[in-house]
């Protein structure tokens, strides 16, 4: 079993709440993605975080950063890329992903404050901020 366990989505039951209990047995950090509670896929998440001593993890980012202490390399370079004024298009091209997709990843960054945009399609890094939770577990 690797060092630690992410649990994205879990319904109940769910193979994936089968392993984060394993993982909590053998003593292993167990971390929880917290999702709403109307959506079935969620509720596996939000009971091991509501039941066990599993770790919230709500910051993507902050989680790459705790574990190996940077960002992911390709999200440092095209981040740098984006505040330098590069279009939107070519670095998600340049990445072999839509355009669609990069604008999907900086509004993830945008929501956690990562990322500020200004007018005109630019970007400049934001401050971080909280990162947005549900209002409540199920």
């Amino acid at each position: 079993m690797s060092e630690a366990t992410v649990v994205v989505e879990a319904p109940l039951p769910s193979g994936a709440l089968y392993t984060a209990e394993a993982s909590l047995e053998m003593g292993r950090d167990t971390y929880a993605v917290p999702g709403s509670p109307n959506q079935e896929t969620s509720r596996g998440c939000n009971r091991l975080i509501r039941d066990t001593p599993t770790l919230v993890l709500d910051d993507v980012d902050g989680f790459v950063m705790m574990r190996t202490g940077m960002l992911p390399p390709d999200r440092e370079v095209w981040l740098r890329r984006l505040f330098e004024g590069e279009a939107v298009e070519k670095i998600a091209r340049s990445r072999g992903i839509s355009t669609v997709e990069l604008l999907g990843e900086i509004a993830v960054m945008e929501a956690y404050g990562r990322v500020v945009r200004l007018p005109g399609q630019r970007y400049v890094p934001g401050g971080g901020g909280p990162s947005p939770r549900p209002a409540s577990f199920e």
